[in-house]
Protein backbone atom coordinates (compact mmCIF):
# COMPACT_ATOMS: atom_id res chain seq x y z
CA UNK A 1 0.00 0.00 0.00
CA UNK A 2 2.58 2.21 0.83
CA UNK A 3 4.76 1.56 -2.24
CA UNK A 4 0.96 2.43 -4.33
CA UNK A 5 1.11 5.59 -2.37
CA UNK A 6 4.77 6.77 -3.18
CA UNK A 7 3.96 6.08 -6.79
CA UNK A 8 1.03 8.04 -6.92
CA UNK A 9 2.35 11.01 -5.12
CA UNK A 10 5.14 10.90 -7.97
CA UNK A 11 3.08 10.98 -10.58
CA UNK A 12 1.35 13.22 -9.37
CA UNK A 13 3.81 15.90 -8.49
CA UNK A 14 5.73 15.04 -11.74
CA UNK A 15 2.78 15.75 -13.96
CA UNK A 16 1.71 18.45 -12.01
CA UNK A 17 5.75 19.87 -12.32
CA UNK A 18 5.61 19.07 -15.82
CA UNK A 19 2.31 21.19 -16.69
CA UNK A 20 2.67 24.15 -14.27
CA UNK A 21 6.88 24.56 -14.90
CA UNK A 22 7.19 23.76 -18.49
CA UNK A 23 9.74 20.78 -16.99
CA UNK A 24 10.62 17.33 -19.50
CA UNK A 25 8.83 14.84 -17.88
CA UNK A 26 11.91 12.95 -17.07
CA UNK A 27 12.57 15.82 -15.18
CA UNK A 28 9.63 16.01 -13.53
CA UNK A 29 9.50 12.30 -12.31
CA UNK A 30 12.14 12.92 -10.33
CA UNK A 31 11.15 16.04 -8.74
CA UNK A 32 8.11 14.77 -8.21
CA UNK A 33 10.22 11.14 -6.52
CA UNK A 34 12.35 13.34 -4.35
CA UNK A 35 9.79 15.51 -3.36
CA UNK A 36 7.64 12.14 -1.83
CA UNK A 37 10.65 10.65 -0.58
CA UNK A 38 10.74 13.56 2.44
CA UNK A 39 7.61 12.17 4.51
CA UNK A 40 9.65 9.45 5.99
CA UNK A 41 12.17 11.77 6.57
CA UNK A 42 9.57 13.73 8.81
CA UNK A 43 8.59 11.10 10.30
CA UNK A 44 12.38 9.87 11.41
CA UNK A 45 12.30 13.32 12.93
CA UNK A 46 9.12 13.20 14.72
CA UNK A 47 9.74 9.59 15.96
CA UNK A 48 11.79 10.36 19.23
CA UNK A 49 9.62 12.91 20.24
CA UNK A 50 6.38 10.48 20.05
CA UNK A 51 4.71 8.74 22.97
CA UNK A 52 5.15 5.31 20.91
CA UNK A 53 6.05 2.11 22.67
CA UNK A 54 9.83 1.56 22.57
CA UNK A 55 9.09 -1.47 20.61
CA UNK A 56 7.19 0.19 17.71
CA UNK A 57 9.64 2.56 17.26
CA UNK A 58 12.48 0.67 15.27
CA UNK A 59 9.70 -0.75 13.05
CA UNK A 60 8.10 2.53 12.12
CA UNK A 61 12.03 3.76 11.42
CA UNK A 62 12.37 0.84 8.98
CA UNK A 63 9.50 1.28 7.56
CA UNK A 64 10.58 5.07 6.82
CA UNK A 65 14.10 3.92 6.10
CA UNK A 66 12.38 1.38 3.31
CA UNK A 67 10.03 4.28 1.80
CA UNK A 68 12.70 6.49 1.68
CA UNK A 69 14.93 4.14 -0.33
CA UNK A 70 11.66 3.08 -2.68
CA UNK A 71 11.22 7.02 -3.40
CA UNK A 72 14.62 7.00 -4.21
Amino acid sequence: MATLGVALSTLVFGVGAHLLFGLPLLVALVFGSLISSTDPVAVLDVLPASNLKKRSRPKSQAKACLMMALAM
